[in-house]
């Protein structure tokens, strides 16, 4: 099975079509809402999006590990977004893929 994807430019044409603005206001608004988003994780607060989900900053412990050689090597403590799905969503979701089972 193949995962299809969907681009940012494919989803900057949608929502231009759904909102029924042009597609460079609506690239213009999703990359500001990409930037305020990346904004808020890098100071370290969580972005929760109703009906969506909630982007969080998750920090990871330094630990070692093996390098390719079999030597100890540290990975430092680092932080990464991590994404929850809202109840909503989860819902689509999962309507989605039962619709696909009964097909």
């Amino acid at each position: 099975m193949v995962k299809e994807k969907t681009t940012k430019k494919e989803i900057v044409k949608m929502v231009a079509r759904n909102a029924d603005v042009s597609q460079s206001t609506s690239q213009q608004v999703i990359d500001a809402l990409f930037d305020c988003i990346g904004e808020e994780l890098a100071a370290g607060h969580d972005v929760e999006l109703r009906r969506f989900g909630t982007f969080m900053v998750h920090t990871n412990k330094s630990r070692v590990i093996s390098d390719i050689s079999g030597k100890p090597a540290t990975v430092p403590e680092h932080r990464i977004a991590k994404y929850r799905c809202g109840t909503s969503m989860r819902a689509v979701l999962n309507a989605k893929q039962l619709s696909k089972t009964t097909d």
